[in-house]
């Protein structure tokens, strides 16, 4: 902070938790001439803004992982695109400019944003491609870099978290499973919520099952309502009944003819079955 905006820390105010109330920070922040102010025991209304802060953050990625239906392992991944996104969106009730433009003095750029947990197609750069291989690999947009111009995606194939730029994303698509997965404590307790990593392979399937979407609207179609007879023929179906109308004559072939006793165009019809 210094560094980035020419100021001096002169204070720190946090609650008694051990990630703060240590001897690593407390020997850090002295060496920097910093004084260490803490709350009081059970009073986190001492602390309010940071506290609305972080039910913010909780809240949006909750509302994330749901809506994308995600397993509860990636709240981490959640939480990073919220404090992300909000940086570049909230404005700031003194400045009247988002977080972002208060540290860097211009505008965020918000044309890189997409849909937390969105299909998206990885350009596949790593392995020797032939020409009819595919060029793509399917994952799902987990957010964004914190180090490099680049978006966090898990792949389909690798089962693995990427960091890329080489991507399409497909942000109309958001996968909704018939297993939806339980919303528990976003931050699980170590030995009750905790989830064991032996289900990642069942939760990895349901996370790419063949979209629901794209096999409703092809059963959905006009053209699968009509027979193909009646594409070829240009006679209307009667989806109605049961029975296909067919017709009853093909332009060259006499009419009353009885079943049975076809002929083919140029041949007699009376054709003796034995022998004179």
């Amino acid at each position: 902070m210094e560094l980035m905006l020419n100021k001096k820390v002169r204070t720190v105010h946090s609650d008694n938790g051990s990630e703060f109330k240590n001897q690593t920070l407390d020997g850090f922040l002295k060496t920097k001439g910093i004084s260490h102010n803490f709350s009081a025991p059970y009073t986190p209304q001492q602390n309010g803004v940071v506290e609305r802060r972080n039910r913010s953050l909780c809240e949006a990625a909750r509302t994330m992982l749901n809506f994308a239906n995600l397993p509860m392992y990636f709240w981490a991944e959640a939480i990073s695109t919220t404090c992300f996104t909000q940086n570049r969106s909230y404005i700031h009730k003194r400045f009247h400019i988002t977080p972002y433009e208060v540290l860097n003095r211009r505008k965020p750029n918000v044309k890189c944003l997409h849909i937390f947990g969105c299909r998206c197609f990885i350009l596949n750069l790593k392995d020797h491609l032939t020409k009819f291989n595919d060029r793509s690999e399917e994952g799902i947009s987990l957010g964004y870099s914190q180090y490099s111009k680049a978006y966090r995606v898990m792949n389909k194939k690798t089962r693995k978290i990427e960091e890329t730029f080489n991507l399409r994303f497909d942000d109309y698509y958001i996968k909704k499973s018939l297993h939806p997965f339980p919303m528990s404590s976003i931050f699980p307790k170590p030995a009750v919520d905790a989830l064991p990593i032996t289900t990642f392979d069942t939760d990895f399937a349901l996370l790419f099952d063949p979209p629901v979407r794209a096999v409703d609207s092809e059963t959905n179609a006009p053209d699968n309502h009509v027979s193909e007879l009646s594409k070829l023929t240009d006679v209307p179906d009667d989806s109605s009944t049961s029975s296909v109308h067919r017709p009853s004559s093909v332009e060259g072939e006499p009419s009353n003819r009885s079943e049975g006793n076809a002929s083919v165009e140029g041949e007699p019809d009376n054709i003796p079955t034995s022998p004179p």
